[in-house]
């Protein structure tokens, strides 16, 4: 597999609050992808505590990954959503304040099969031969949902502030106080013919597929992080081109 990491701190964004684990197993390759909101609460950081120097974005994509890994058999989802469930919990005194969206990929190497849970607006799609992308999964937010935003008198037209609040509005993300179990995208690829049309795969955040690739601004010229993973059939080789050390690789 050719493994390409791209990230991007927004030009309104104090930090770059983007990140991805990257695990192999055997026959898997697994990924957590992980956009957190940029907190405008302080955060205590004490002595005694320094998992809380860590942002959430790195410690929820890490931490996850190594619980992934600690895993036995195939990684079913139902073990993978207990373990979330479980790991949410510890958000309590760290991230009190804080929300992300996250996937997590699960992608047997071996046959093709890929996994997706997800929470938020974090996306995954199949790369065409053309380049495009076919994304596979809705993104949790407002604007997904039409019959929960708010129509104007007469059948008016939604206006541009509403619309763009109901396009920023995650209707389900990870948070503190109360887990939500992810959503689950199942698809296959050929691993073994590199030529065919759904032979690579990319999962991004929403500055990456909304903001870029959907209203077209430059990378350089976002407002918001943007980030993407994509993998290809063939080849054995893992590149990066990041801002910031969010990226982490563990072999098993």
């Amino acid at each position: 597999m050719d493994v390409k990491w791209i990230s991007r701190c927004g030009n309104e964004r104090s930090q770059n609050n983007d990140a991805i684990a990257l695990g192999y197993k055997g026959n898997f390759l697994i990924a957590v992808l992980v956009d957190a909101a940029e907190s405008r609460v302080p955060r205590r950081v004490t002595s005694s505590t320094p998992g809380q120097k860590k942002r959430l974005a790195v410690f929820w994509a890490d931490s996850c990954l190594k619980r992934i890994l600690q895993l036995e058999g195939s990684y079913s989802d139902e073990a993978i959503i207990n373990m979330l469930s479980n790991q949410q919990k510890q958000l309590r005194s760290l991230y009190l304040h804080d929300i992300a969206s996250y996937g997590i990929l699960i992608l047997n190497l071996e046959a093709g099969d890929v996994q997706w849970l997800y929470t938020g607006d974090c996306r995954i799609g199949l790369v065409t031969y053309s380049g495009e992308v076919q994304w596979l999964n809705r993104p949790h937010r407002l604007n997904e949902f039409p019959l929960l935003i708010s129509q104007g008198q007469e059948g008016q037209d939604i206006n541009p502030s509403a619309r763009d609040i109901s396009e920023h509005t995650l209707t389900q993300c990870l948070n503190a106080r109360r887990f939500t179990r992810p959503d689950l995208v199942t698809s296959k690829i050929d691993i073994k013919d590199p030529e065919l049309v759904a032979a690579s795969i990319v999962i991004g955040t929403d500055g990456y597929w909304s903001e870029h690739l959907q209203e077209g601004v430059e990378m350089s010229k976002l407002v918001d992080d943007a980030s993407f993973l994509t993998i290809k059939c063939g080849g054995k080789a893992l590149s990066l081109q990041s801002d910031s050390p969010n990226l982490f690789v563990i072999y098993v």
